[in-house]
């Protein structure tokens, strides 16, 4: 099992069977809105969290917002998309085809890269919109055999 930065597992999806054309399509275009977005200076960039209460985003809380989540603010002080106020939830990667909840891709036995730790350490909205562009291995499902 592989665990992010603050040593929460992360999940994989039950089903990786290869997507349809169908499904290919969706994400495609999803990932186009999703890049436009992050470059468009739309939203401010925060860290630690999908979306803060100062309307900061982190890349994947971009997502959320850009497929139509709700964003719902609770007692504890987090602004929350489905259950997760940290990683993305199931819905936001379905609609993109994310692999996991991290964003995590360029995987090896002994690294790995992801969108979260690309965002909270410093890499700006439109870095993050070239890598997703660049579709590295791992990030997205549509490359499962």
């Amino acid at each position: 099992m592989k665990f992010d930065k603050w040593g929460k597992p992360m999940r994989k999806w039950e089903s990786m069977s290869k997507p349809t054309e169908k499904q290919l399509a969706k994400w495609k275009i999803n990932r186009k809105k999703w890049v436009k977005a992050l470059r468009s200076k739309k939203y401010k960039q925060g860290t630690g969290e999908l979306k803060s209460v100062d309307n900061e985003y982190c890349c994947l809380g971009v997502l959320c917002d850009i497929i139509g989540m709700k964003a719902r603010k609770v007692s504890d002080g987090y602004t929350y998309f489905g259950n997760d106020y940290q990683i993305a939830p199931p819905s936001a990667c379905q609609a993109v085809g994310l692999v996991d909840q991290h964003g995590t891709y360029n995987t090896t036995i002994h690294d790995a890269d992801c969108l979260t730790n690309d965002n909270d350490e410093g890499k700006t909205f439109k870095q993050i919109a070239d890598i997703i562009e660049k579709e590295p291995i791992g990030l997205f499902r549509d490359y499962v055999k």
